[in-house]
């Protein structure tokens, strides 16, 4: 496009648009150009394919979806995903037995349901064609609330029909894909490349992991004979999911060689475990491979600032965290993980359910900072 008329608008076919301008060496007074130019949010829904770099996935206005969204794979990696909404059915027992998300690649993926607001997943699809998003839904059904009897058979039958579950289901899931080949200098995004293994990955100094569906909720009707008990219809976590096994890697920042991960609240750290007592008769947390055997989390050589205890550990569960005293666990292992591992059980011991999960805030430590396993002093918080 050259000379004195003004083009008209253009469109570009796809998410990456080249303005490339030369100018005459012979010194005309040309003023030059002035262009505005907007960008505009890819959107697609169930049954729709794109090869764009960057997109949303929504849910359609009504939400009956049963289908697939699928996006080409061109020299890409590990695209990530964004949960700006994810809102479907909760699990049950630890099950995603009625919603679905599930994403196709070359390593599985955990299947999610219930609410899942804000969290990432980082998913490997190097060397395939294409790859999908799957949304499966399926019908709320509600449960009977107290009893009463027939008039006119004499039988128990329900008093009334209440549903557990509000009908909310919502997502919005943006899609970031990532060059896997770092010569692709034009194709570079904000997003960095999770390593290997690291289903989650996070790069701030400061920042706060949670598991899957940690704020999940449900009205709970299963203790409701006559329908008026206290208990009946209160809100209860639906909890973790079952049968995990991820890492959730933290990027080292420059000057940085130590991590802590601190609780975000009294009811921010509930993982399968019978409360323990000490010696004072006060609740104990449970930590190592003897007490934690079915839902853990794994961070290598942690130990609690102020503890006396003069090992270090991995796994920690039950009601809180921290190695013989509570608080915050510290580890100078790098590279910086954590690993999530649950059973497939939350249903056979009462201990189980309602484990809601965890939300732990990690802090990056200076390396010129107080060595924090030295119980004479004062951890940072």
């Amino acid at each position: 496009m050259c000379g004195t008329d003004t083009p008209g608008e253009f469109v570009s076919e796809k998410d990456v648009l080249y303005v490339e301008f030369r100018s005459s060496p012979d010194g005309d007074t040309c003023r030059g150009f002035s262009a505005r130019y907007t960008l505009e949010e890819v959107v697609v829904t169930c049954g729709d394919t794109v090869s764009f770099l960057e997109f949303d996935f929504e849910n359609p206005i009504v939400v009956t979806c049963g289908d697939t969204v699928s996006f080409l794979e061109f020299d890409f990696e590990n695209p990530e995903l964004d949960f700006h909404e994810l809102e479907l059915q909760p699990p049950e027992y630890g099950n995603c037995d009625s919603d679905q998300f599930m994403v196709r690649a070359n390593e599985p993926v955990p299947i999610l349901c219930g609410s899942n607001n804000g969290q990432h997943l980082y998913v490997d699809v190097a060397g395939r064609a294409s790859t999908s998003l799957h949304v499966l839904t399926s019908e709320i059904f509600p449960k009977p609330v107290g009893h009463m009897d027939d008039p006119v058979t004499g039988n128990t039958i329900p008093r009334e029909w209440r549903y557990e579950v509000e009908d909310n289901r919502r997502w919005k899931v943006r899609v970031n894909q990532i060059p896997c080949d770092c010569a692709l200098d034009h194709l570079k995004t904000s997003t960095p490349r999770a390593p290997t293994g690291c289903l989650q990955y996070h790069v701030g100094i400061r920042e706060t992991i949670k598991s899957f569906n940690f704020e999940g909720t449900k009205l709970d009707y299963n203790p409701c004979w006559n329908g008026t008990e206290l208990d009946c219809g209160r809100r209860v976590w639906t909890g973790h999911l079952n049968n995990l096994d991820y890492h959730v890697c933290v990027r080292g920042a420059e000057g940085y060689c130590g991590i802590m991960y601190t609780p975000t609240g009294p009811e921010s750290f509930f993982l399968t475990g019978q409360t323990s007592f000490n010696y004072s008769g006060e609740t104990a947390n449970l930590f190592g491979t003897k007490d934690c055997q079915a839902d853990y989390i794994v961070v290598a050589k942690s130990r609690t600032p102020g503890d006396n205890d003069p090992w270090s550990h991995d796994r920690f569960c039950g009601q809180d965290i921290g190695n013989y005293v509570k608080g915050p666990i510290v580890s100078y292992s790098t590279p910086f993980y954590m690993q999530v591992k649950t059973d497939a059980d939350e249903y056979s011991r009462s201990v189980d359910i309602e484990n809601r999960g965890f939300e732990l805030e990690y802090t990056q430590l200076p390396c010129s900072g107080p060595y924090l396993f030295n119980t004479d002093q004062k951890y940072r918080g």
